[in-house]
Formats: C-alpha cells, structure tokens, sequence
C-alpha cells in the first residue's frame, strides 16, 4: 500500500476512534445520568429529515457548523485529492468546537439545536455503515430511487435508528402499508423497533466495514488485497487461522449491500 493512503487511513481511524469515544461518553451520560439526560433533551428535536441529504452533504454542513469551513476551503485548494484530505486530517487536529451561525438571524441556541441533530443524525449513519456497510442516507437514497424491496431496506434503516420513520421518504411507504392493511409488514416493523429483526450482525467487525468504505474512495475497485493490507496497516479484525478468507467474506457481504438490485453482481 502507498506511503500516503496508508497515512491517511490512519489518519481517519484514529479520528474515527475518537468520534466513537465522544459518543460513548454521551450516551453513558444519557443513559445513566439524569441531569445530563435532561439538559441534552432540552436541545433535541427530530434529525430524521437530515437522513434525505446524502451523507457526504451532511458531514459537510457538520464541518461548516463546528467552524472548519477555512480549514476546509484550504485543505482542498491542493489539486492533489489525498494530499487535501491529508492537509484536512491535520488542521482539524486538536480542533476548538466554535459554533458558526448558519445565518445571522439564528441565535446560539438554534445553532447549538441544530447541531444536535447533524451530531446524531451522523452518529447513526456511521453506525449503520458498521453494520450494514452503507449510510442512512444511502438507504433513503435507494428509497427515493426506486429499490426492488423497499420494505428490507426500511427494515434495516429502522433497526439502526428507529426514529428513522418519521423521515419523509420512509413515512411515505409506511402510509401505503396503513393504507394495504399490511399486517405482515407492520409485525416485521414492530419486531424491528424492538431489536430482533433482522439479524445483528458481529460488532466486532464495524470498523472494517467503516474503514472499507474509506478505503473505496481512495481505489477504483475495492479488492481482498486492499482490504486485507488495510487490515494489517490498522490491526482492524484477526478471524480464524485465515483473516484473508475471512475478508473475502466480508466483501462478499459488502457488494449485496450495496447493490441496487438484483440485476448488479454480488459475486
């Protein structure tokens, strides 16, 4: 591998670590106390409509609203794409989180609202990317394009982040199997919110498909041997006596998420 990409994929783990340790510390405190539960709450309001943007838009608003828009703009005057994702890693390193105003008229605490829910509306996309190797956003994308069973990709949605279903593109669906009197996808539905469909897959792996998808913007075709120096490079899994078969797997799993229909090769 590159002396730069693997650079870069360090780079981008390292801050994924840090992202995922943020968000831990958030959710412990949601979770176990109180008075934290209740200060946050006070800032919440519905993200789910921010799942209809697509996912590099979002984390781009998210930039601009943490104050790395000059950072951002700097970074990519380099014509050489990696050297500017390179440039980005390092100037937001050690970044002070300062508001930026979408606009003047807003107030701190609209801006610090919306930010929540960008915060949260990422953390889910990013997770689902670790489970089912593709953003929420991606999902809706494929629901607003005309996917062959929109009803799976619903599904999957909603077992990363439930409140996923007052999103538009989603409710829409959801309104014709009211409509259908659709008993069965309403049992699928009930049966996902409560976290036992469909299938959860290993934890241990999340990282791997999240990386992988980094990996893919950097190759023209994501291949076993990509994958497998990149798991070396960052120590990402070690499975059974042969890790290469192993991600051969994963990446067999990865292009059936992926696909759009069952017309595209899975193989």
């Amino acid at each position: 591998m590159e002396n730069l990409k693997a650079e870069y994929l360090k780079g981008v783990y390292s801050l994924l670590k840090e992202i995922k340790s943020d968000s831990d510390e958030i959710f412990h405190a949601i979770r176990n106390d109180p008075e934290a539960r209740g200060k946050l709450f006070f800032k919440v309001s519905n993200w789910s409509h921010w799942y209809s943007l697509p996912f590099v838009n979002l984390c781009a608003f998210a930039a601009n609203l943490s104050g790395l828009t000059e950072p951002l703009i700097e970074a990519f005057k380099d014509e050489d794409l990696l050297k500017a994702r390179l440039s980005f890693l390092d100037k937001i390193s050690g970044h002070k989180l300062e508001f930026e105003k979408p606009e003047e008229s807003w107030s701190e605490e609209q801006t610090v609202q919306l930010f929540v829910q960008v915060l949260f509306a990422i953390h889910y996309s990013l997770s689902a990317i670790g489970q089912r190797n593709r953003s929420l956003n991606c999902m809706v994308d494929e629901l607003k394009s005309g996917c062959e069973k929109p009803e799976e990709v619903i599904f999957e949605a909603v077992s990363i982040d439930p409140s996923i279903i007052a999103n538009a593109d989603v409710a829409l669906h959801i309104s014709r199997w009211t409509l259908e009197g659709n008993a069965e996808y309403f049992d699928r539905l009930s049966r996902t919110i409560k976290g036992t469909y469909p299938a959860k897959r290993a934890q241990y792996a999340n990282d791997l498909r999240i990386m992988a998808q980094v990996a893919e913007d950097l190759e023209d075709e994501l291949t076993v041997k990509t994958m497998y120096e990149m798991n070396q490079l960052l120590n990402l899994i070690v499975e059974g006596e042969d890790p290469y078969e192993a991600i051969r797997k994963h990446l067999q799993t990865r292009k059936k998420d992926t696909r759009r229909s069952k017309r595209e090769s899975s193989s």
